[in-house]
C-alpha cells in the first residue's frame, strides 16, 4: 500500500516504575493526625473568640426594661434637648470610635435615604463616651411618626455584620408604610454594637 505511512520506530527504553529504594516511604503518624486535629481545634476556637467578642448584647445593663414607648421618646428628647416635636423623624445614635459604626456604614447610609424618600427628618447624634442615659448601645435608632409617638427604637440590625439583610428597622420602615404602627423597643437583641 503505497499510501500508508509507516510510523517510525522509537529507540527509547519502556518506563520503568521507581523502586522503593529511590524513594522513601510516607507513612501518616499518628504524630500526624495530631497536629492536624490541633490545628482544627484552634482553628475553631479562633473563631468562637473574634465570633463571642463581635456578638453583643444591645442592651446589657437593662436600661429599656421597664420603660414604655412614650416614656422613652420624651426620656430621649429631654436627655438631648431636642424639640419636645418632632412629627416623621429618625434619629440616628452612633458612638466616637466605635468599630461597628465602619460595618454598617453602607445600612445606615440605606435607611438613612429610604427615611428621607419617606419624607422623615433625619437627626443625626453622635453620643458622648461618658455618656449614662436611656441609649444603651450605638449605632442605633428611633422613629417616630407624625404624631411624635414611637414607631421603633433599637438597634439598625443584629447580626455579626449589622449590615444590609439583616435589618430590623428596613422591616419596621416598610411596615409603617403599609399603616402599620409597631410601637416596637428592640432591646434584646445581639450584634455589633458599642455599649454605652
Amino acid at each position: 500500500m503505497p499510501w500508508a505511512k509507516v510510523l517510525p520506530t522509537s529507540n527509547k527504553r519502556p518506563v520503568q516504575s521507581p523502586s522503593n529504594s529511590q524513594y522513601r516511604d510516607v507513612n501518616v503518624s499518628k504524630t500526624h493526625y495530631g497536629i492536624v486535629v490541633l490545628w482544627l481545634g484552634f482553628t475553631v476556637l479562633a473563631a468562637i473568640y473574634f465570633i463571642t467578642d463581635r456578638l453583643v448584647s444591645f442592651d446589657p445593663q437593662q436600661k429599656l426594661a421597664n420603660v414604655n414607648h412614650q416614656s422613652l421618646v420624651e426620656q430621649i428628647i429631654a436627655e438631648f434637648e431636642l424639640p419636645n416635636h418632632l412629627p416623621n423623624t429618625l434619629i440616628n445614635f452612633v458612638g466616637p470610635n466605635c468599630k461597628c459604626n465602619q460595618t454598617s456604614f453602607e445600612h445606615l447610609s440605606d435607611v438613612k435615604n429610604t427615611a428621607k424618600q419617606s419624607k422623615m427628618s433625619v437627626i443625626n447624634i453622635t453620643i458622648p463616651k461618658e455618656f449614662n442615659g436611656l441609649v444603651p448601645s450605638t449605632p442605633a435608632v428611633m422613629a417616630l411618626d407624625n404624631n411624635n409617638e414611637l414607631i421603633y427604637f433599637g438597634p439598625y440590625s443584629e447580626g455579626l455584620s449589622c449590615g444590609k439583610g439583616e435589618g430590623i428597622i428596613d422591616l419596621v420602615l416598610s411596615n409603617y408604610k403599609k399603616g402599620f404602627n409597631a410601637q416596637l423597643i428592640m432591646a434584646n437583641s445581639e450584634g455589633c454594637y458599642c455599649n454605652t
